[in-house]
């Protein structure tokens, strides 16, 4: 017997119902993904354009799309859990646990949302890179700018001096009126 079976409260066209929510859950964490991605790309040509604002905005941005992303997980794992009658279960078992075919609307929103993440998984990998690179190149550069070859004496040579009467800084008058 079928979770959805299994008692008076729930029936089949609540199953329906329950998938059609699936389905429309599954399309907004798509979109929330995509949103992901865009934000990794203004963090990458910010990062690429030399502008700390910018990349503190993406950061930002980044942070406010991951929590809404594992809101919309949470509410994903809620309606498979409530379709399946048992802890959440990952999407590619929910045909079996439904024993028939998902609706096509939802093995879309599946594909789509397994095409979206892998894209982004992609653009943190290159992000990622893109940002080692940068880090370094800023460690280089302040490893040259505070370290010479050689270090400056401590003592001053005579001929390191003007000549005397030269005038400058330092040169001193004494006059009588």
């Amino acid at each position: 017997m079928l979770p959805f079976e299994q008692g008076p409260k729930t029936s089949r066209p609540a199953v329906r119902e329950k998938l059609r929510e699936l389905t429309d859950a599954l399309q907004r964490e798509t979109e929330i993904t995509r949103n992901l991605g865009q934000a990794l790309v203004q963090q990458r040509t910010a990062v690429a354009n030399d502008d700390p604002d910018a990349v503190n905005s993406s950061v930002e941005a980044i942070g406010r799309i991951l929590l809404t992303l594992d809101e919309a997980r949470s509410y994903r794992a809620g309606l498979v859990s409530s379709i399946a009658g048992e802890d959440p279960a990952p999407l590619n078992q929910l045909r079996s646990l439904l024993g028939q075919p998902l609706p096509v609307r939802l093995s879309e929103a599946v594909k789509e949302l397994r095409r979206a993440a892998q894209k982004v998984a992609q653009e943190v990998t290159i992000n990622r890179a893109v940002l080692c690179r940068a880090v370094e190149t800023g460690e280089a550069f302040l490893q040259a700018l505070f370290s010479s070859v050689v270090d400056p004496e401590p003592v001053y040579h005579r001929s390191d001096r003007k000549e005397e009467g030269m005038g400058g800084p330092g040169f001193l008058v004494d006059r009588m009126v």
